[in-house]
């Protein structure tokens, strides 16, 4: 008398996984010996002998089918035009971020001759402001004395620049500023790690007022600063704001008043 088993006992019985004693009984439609119902589902109840000889047979057959099928013909086609693909979205992101480089790389020198031309611009006004107050100065009195022959009408001598010590700038930085003000300022302009020796503190004590860029120098050099006797004018922000507060001292005469 055979003996029958459930799928599930024929994978600890014949050593085979559920998968492929599933897929043998599918695929060659074996049908159970008995089937009996426990009141929850179907049971299917298959001889043992016979599943084991036709599982030997079907494993064989599918090993041996997997080692001589050729893989499918259209693999290499298929790579190939995965690898074109992929080539062309890499030229296309290629080409994309050479664009923004280029655009990048023009912006920069644009940006660098419109700086440029602001430094002149400002440079050009400060000196039209310094004829402006040249020319509105009162001329020097001239004693009197026969009247000689005409001669050129007196120029009133250009008022002294006025000394302003700035700490806190670059040495790029000092150089745009010497460029735009020397004409106007007489200038002397110190690096942050210099500015704590006595030829700062020599400049600092002469100057008509001292610029200091808050936010470039350290507690020591703003003690050092508040130490002496003389105009302090505290920049909050960059060159810009640098510019600014130079322009209204020079128009201005004296600096508008700082903010607490």
């Amino acid at each position: 008398m055979s003996t029958l088993i459930t799928i599930s006992q024929a994978v600890t019985e014949l050593n085979r996984a559920w998968v492929t004693i599933n897929d043998f009984v599918k695929a060659t439609g074996l049908q159970p010996k008995h089937t009996y119902n426990n009141g929850t589902k179907t049971i299917d109840l298959y001889d043992v002998d016979e599943l084991r000889e036709g599982l030997s047979t079907y494993v064989k057959a599918r090993h041996e089918k997997a080692l001589t099928t050729p893989p499918p013909g259209d693999i290499e086609p298929a790579l190939n035009q995965l690898a074109e693909r992929m080539a062309r979205e890499y030229q296309g992101l290629f080409k994309s971020i050479s664009a923004d480089l280029a655009d990048l790389v023009d912006n920069t020198a644009l940006l660098k001759t419109q700086i440029g031309q602001l430094a002149e611009q400002n440079r050009l006004l400060m000196r039209a402001i310094q004829d402006v107050k040249c020319a509105a100065a009162p001329a020097q009195p001239v004693p009197d004395t026969p009247t000689p022959a005409p001669s050129a009408p007196l120029i009133p001598p250009a008022p002294p620049k006025p000394r302003i010590t700035i700490v806190g700038l670059l040495a790029s930085q000092q150089q745009m500023i010497l460029n735009e003000y020397s004409e106007v300022f007489d200038l002397k302009i110190f690096h942050t790690d210099d500015a704590q020796g006595s030829s700062f503190r020599a400049a600092a004590e002469n100057s008509a007022a001292v610029f200091t860029m808050v936010s470039f120098i350290n507690h020591s050099v703003e003690n050092v600063i508040k130490s002496m006797k003389g105009k302090v004018i505290r920049v909050t922000g960059g060159m810009t704001s640098l510019r600014d507060k130079l322009n209204d001292y020079f128009v201005n005469s004296t600096p508008k008043k700082e903010a607490a």
